[in-house]
């Protein structure tokens, strides 16, 4: 075992599917990724690294984004990494795993001593996720947060807060949204309901982009005030769904539309909760004894020390047999 330390960031919830600059600043946005582990660390911006592929496969019969491999991963600075996207996806379009195989990629993940987050699936998938999370745990893998793409068209703010929520229940772990919109270019809604307006809009009756702004303002709004939804720590707008749902241009200035300024006019809560963190339970894989009965792995107790010359932290974190604490010590003359 080892421990790492990061330099913390503390974006909000508010992020952006791509990297398209002048679009996120307009929109205030605090974070983003870009299906790679590329470093586009950027200094107004936390990057999250996705294991996107494995190396040899392809996206649309292409042979990119591509996995380079942890020892890239771990010259970057972001403490935080997604899992494969879209592995339920059938279309050709992504490469299709099982849970099965999935499970097996995930040891290397603890590698990295990052924040680990789950494959994210088309759209909230319960059954994968609540069996994926469940693999971990009887591997003494640890995951810290589910992640999963939202485009669901015709639906209420809080349907869509409810069908992110389906994951927390199942699993008790933080959401992450990492593609979201409100419907997509494949399905076929002819109408949404917005809370701001306490009305339906039936696309093509008026401006289809400031409405559709109009409804992720509410479901950030809903994330951040709806009783109970610390639990979601992350959205991501994703644009390229259609015209009518565009929060920026795709040519030119990349100029954002009337939807992408009223989703940049709101800002969001900070995306961590220390309250939704969770510690997984422990099993003793060596002791037959143990290996049916969980260790609860209390949460780190510290303390924080400094004598002029060294910066410490005392760390005390019972786990069966196999450690009690922990003392780091950094010289800061």
């Amino acid at each position: 075992s080892f421990i790492r330390i990061f330099r913390w960031r503390w974006p909000s919830k508010k992020g952006y599917a791509g990297r398209t600059l002048t679009p996120m600043g307009l929109m205030r946005v605090t974070w983003f990724y870009q299906w790679d582990a590329a470093n586009h660390q950027e200094a107004d911006y936390d990057y999250v690294p996705q294991r996107h592929h494995e190396n040899g496969s392809t996206y649309s019969g292409s042979p990119t984004y591509a996995w380079p491999g942890w020892e890239t991963l771990n010259q970057q600075t972001s403490a935080h990494v997604l899992g494969v996207n879209e592995p339920d996806n059938t279309s050709g379009n992504e490469m299709y795993m099982t849970v099965p195989d999935l499970i097996k990629l995930h040891g290397d993940y603890l590698r990295s001593g990052m924040r680990i987050g789950t494959f994210a699936t088309c759209n909230p998938n319960t059954g994968w996720v609540k069996a994926y999370v469940d693999s971990c745990e009887a591997h003494n893998y640890r995951v810290d947060f589910v992640a999963t793409h939202y485009y669901i068209g015709g639906q209420r703010p809080e349907n869509c807060i409810a069908s992110l929520k389906s994951l927390y229940d199942v699993t008790g772990l933080p959401v992450w949204c990492t593609e979201w919109n409100n419907g997509a270019n494949w399905t076929n809604e002819s109408a949404f309901y917005t809370d701001s307006l306490k009305a339906w809009y039936t696309w093509g009756t008026g401006d289809d982009q400031k409405m559709n702004g109009i409804w992720l303002r509410d479901v950030l709004k809903r994330a951040d005030y709806a009783a109970n939804t610390e639990w979601l720590e992350r959205l991501a707008v994703y644009n390229s769904v259609e015209q009518k749902r565009f929060v920026h241009w795709e040519s030119g200035d990349f100029w954002t539309t009337a939807g992408g300024e009223l989703y940049g006019s709101y800002n969001r809560d900070f995306a961590y909760k220390k309250t939704t963190d969770v510690w997984m339970n422990w099993r003793d894989q060596g002791d037959p004894r143990r290996q049916h009965h969980p260790v609860v792995v209390a949460r780190p107790q510290y303390r924080l020390d400094e004598d002029g010359v060294c910066a410490g932290a005392h760390l005390r974190q019972p786990m069966g047999d196999k450690g009690h604490a922990r003392r780091l010590r950094r010289r800061v003359a």
